[in-house]
């Protein structure tokens, strides 16, 4: 049988069968060669009965033969009150990428870098057969949109200008605490909120005109109406900060050519509003921009 027969896809939660076979010689070998598959220096990192792993390589290449190994990252449980002293909350926003917290089946796990694997596919199958894990689970929704960019992002994301970056940092870590909690609560309606900044190539410019625009999953009135007040609120705090001017508040006066066509002003807009001319313009931006 193959990965796929046993329900395997990216984003598939795996777990042992059974902890009383915990200990037996296989699970103890199959133990081994996760750790080995890590970052030498984290080799050492422990394996415990209740963790999970989440499959990351992509589900056409679980299906295929050309890949040689499978990449997971082991997910160990927290509890609320741990986060709560740690303060890890805002790692369920997937900006520190270091470590990503999930929800799965109620329970709060972490993600972490350094516990990210690769096991050769022919010994993962063989685990399955030998009925030492299990698929438990899977990651799905806009969970699995912020795993994957979890993973990826680290690499791939271009912070916005410092001069920028900064105020626009402590102000999320202090007054606007309330937008990124606001994001988490309308994951599901919230695709993404997407941002304009000039000039964007000037690191240390003395003023930065930006628009956020917040791109909606759904057309219904009540949660637009919700989300603009909200996006509203944000743009009258933004707006005070020192260095930085809304484009979108009641107080601005375009500066001449500062004002762009293909930029999309409103405060919402639902797929079929945002053109391709707005998206080549406004960067995605689910935090992930600032550098942590």
């Amino acid at each position: 049988m193959s990965l796929i027969d046993y329900g395997v896809y990216q984003g598939s939660v795996i777990g042992f069968a059974s902890q009383d076979s915990f200990g037996n010689h296989d699970v103890v070998e199959l133990k081994n060669v996760i750790s080995n598959g890590r970052f030498g220096l984290f080799e050492s990192k422990q394996i415990n009965v209740t963790d999970l792993f989440v499959v990351l390589t992509q589900s056409c290449s679980i299906k295929g033969s050309k890949p040689k190994n499978i990449e997971l990252v082991q997910l160990k449980q927290k509890t609320m009150d741990q986060l709560q002293q740690e303060k890890q909350i805002h790692k369920f926003d997937g900006k520190d990428y270091d470590e990503l917290l999930l929800r799965v089946d109620q329970n709060i796990f972490s993600a972490d870098e350094t516990l990210i694997t690769k096991i050769p596919k022919k010994l993962f199958i063989k685990a399955f057969n030998d009925g030492l894990v299990t698929v438990k689970n899977r990651i799905d929704g806009s969970d699995h949109k912020r795993l994957i960019d979890w993973r990826l992002l680290t690499y791939r994301r271009e912070p916005f200008p410092d001069n920028f970056n900064a105020p626009f940092k402590d102000y999320l870590g202090t007054t606007g605490e309330w937008f990124s909690n606001f994001l988490s609560e309308l994951k599901e309606e919230i695709d993404s909120i997407r941002v304009f900044i000039t000039p964007d190539d000037i690191e240390d410019a003395d003023l930065y005109t930006v628009s956020f625009c917040a791109l909606l999953t759904t057309g219904n009135e009540d949660i637009k109406s919700k989300v603009e007040s909200n996006m509203s609120r944000f743009i009258e705090e933004l707006n005070q900060i020192e260095g930085i001017r809304c484009a979108q508040h009641e107080s601005y006066v375009e500066t001449e050519g500062e004002y762009i066509e293909g930029v999309n002003y409103a405060f919402t807009a639902t797929f079929d509003e945002f053109t391709f001319e707005n998206a080549a313009h406004m960067r995605e931006f689910n935090l992930q921009f600032l550098c942590y």
